[in-house]
């Protein structure tokens, strides 16, 4: 019974501890919450606020999630983000341009990566978009502020949560 109590004593103290502390441990290393990192090869580099990204030119699209239901996801085509740092698409992605990549990620640290073909409506028929509204409303915390949508993929594995970082990479 009284290593019990060591034991409950212990676990109470390090709880105890963990919720006082708590407060002044940082969520993430990205400190400007909802500001979009944008760089890379053949870029100009970008900081896009919440403001400037509302301003872009918006979608809706509907997709099936892995569990089987409808949602509803509206925001920007990640092409035309990438259009507004400056990047060749269309009849202009031609050549090295075809050997770039983007890479997107996530507050926590998660990183997906996609061709320039992939994403650009000249090539592929899918749009990639980063969204902010799910169902009419604003992804939630866990979600957001972005969320990367992959419409089409079965595994959904390249849905990033919590985008704070787009960045193009030469594959060469």
């Amino acid at each position: 019974m009284e290593i019990i109590k060591k034991y409950a004593l212990a676990i109470t103290a390090f709880l105890f501890l963990a919720i006082l502390i708590s407060p002044f441990i940082k969520k993430t290393a990205w400190p400007d919450h909802g500001v979009l990192a944008v760089s890379g090869e053949g870029l100009h580099s970008l900081s896009l606020t919440p403001e400037q990204l509302s301003a872009m030119p918006r979608v809706n699209i509907q997709v099936e999630r892995r569990d089987g239901t409808n949602t509803r996801f509206e925001g920007i085509p990640l092409i035309g983000i990438l259009k507004e740092a400056g990047l060749a698409i269309g009849e202009d992605l031609r050549g090295k341009g075809l050997t770039r990549f983007v890479q997107v990620t996530g507050e926590d640290g998660y990183q997906v990566v996609f061709s320039l073909p992939e994403l650009d409506p000249g090539f592929s028929e899918g749009s990639v978009i980063l969204a902010d509204v799910e169902n009419g409303k604003p992804l939630s915390e866990g979600d957001g502020p972005y969320r990367l949508v992959v419409p089409g993929e079965k595994r959904q594995a390249r849905w990033v949560k919590g985008v704070v970082r787009i960045q193009v990479v030469d594959g060469r």
